[in-house]
Parts: structure tokens; C-alpha cells; sequence
């Protein structure tokens, strides 16, 4: 593995920096990030819930589409059709899952002493993500993990636009 600082100065010749966050800055102890489901189900004492919360997630991205011609959702919106079906309350359902990231997630200790080397020499940062966390969110799971003093946060569903089609990136 290469040390850091050659990372981090390979990327001083850039105007500005950018990093996603999930697998990049912040890891998961997990095989598929979704593994995170079971957890929040515990926690909400529902054993089938890692079934609901995947079919909610499909159900709301296949709405956004219907309704206006992309996937991007939050996680509100993933809850809100869980309240429906289950009656677990949206907001506990969101802090629950929220709340469970907060725990499991940690820094990429590399891409930490990468960002930090970058933020010394004054390069702008940027932080892109296709995500359900809505930036208020993310911004508290960065912080968490150690990651501020960044130039700004793009999430794609706050964005309503994808990584993954480019217009995020616009």
C-alpha cells in the first residue's frame, strides 16, 4: 500500500478534491452495506424487518420515478412508506436507522491522513455521494467520523440527481 502523503500529493495538482464517502472516507463493518438492516430491525424489535426496509426502498425509488422521473429519495421517504405498512413511526423508524449508522461507521484511517494532509495545504475538498442521508445527516456522520472543514456536501437526494447518471456532478 502506498503511503498517504504520495496519495496526498499526487492530488495537490488538482484545483479541488473530491471524495465519496461510503468505502472512500467512512467504512462499514459490514459484507453489503443493506447488512445494516438487521441491526436497525433488532433495535426495533422486528425480525422480518430487513425485508421491509429493502422493499421500501425499491417501493419509494419506483414512486420518485412514477412522480418525477428519478430514484433519488431520502430516507423520510423510505420510512414514510414503512410507517404505512407497519406502523413504526417514520421519525423513530429514521432516527433508529440513523442512529445505527452513527454506530457502525468509522473513518478510513488511509483517506482520513489523506483528507487532512489535503485540508494542511489549503486544497479544496468536496464531498459527492449518491445517498438516502440527506446532507443535514451525512454532515453529522462526517463530523462524527472526523471528516469538517470541507468546501461543500452533494447528496444526491437532496440533489434529486445521481453520480451515477452525472447530473449530480453538473
Amino acid at each position: 500500500r502506498r503511503p498517504e502523503i504520495f496519495l496526498a500529493k499526487d492530488l495537490l495538482q488538482y484545483d479541488v478534491v473530491s471524495f465519496d464517502i461510503f468505502d472512500t472516507l467512512i467504512l462499514r463493518p459490514f459484507a453489503k452495506p443493506a447488512d445494516l438492516f438487521m441491526l436497525v430491525g433488532k433495535r426495533l424489535k422486528r425480525a422480518e424487518f430487513y425485508r421491509i426496509r429493502t422493499d421500501a426502498e425499491r417501493r419509494a425509488r419506483e414512486e420518485s420515478m412514477h412522480r418525477n422521473g428519478h430514484t433519488e429519495v431520502t430516507l423520510y421517504d423510505i420510512y414514510a412508506i414503512i410507517e404505512e405498512r407497519t406502523g413504526i413511526p417514520r421519525d423513530v423508524g429514521v432516527q433508529t436507522e440513523f442512529q445505527t449508522e452513527l454506530d457502525y461507521c468509522f473513518a478510513n484511517p488511509y483517506m482520513q491522513r489523506v483528507f487532512h494532509l489535503l485540508q494542511e495545504q489549503g486544497k479544496p475538498i468536496i464531498i459527492v455521494s449518491d445517498m438516502y442521508l440527506p446532507g443535514e445527516l451525512m454532515t453529522r456522520l462526517l463530523e462524527k467520523c472526523g471528516y469538517t472543514g470541507y468546501e461543500k456536501l452533494y447528496v444526491s437526494c437532496d440533489y434529486r440527481c445521481s453520480k451515477r447518471s452525472k447530473s449530480l456532478y453538473r
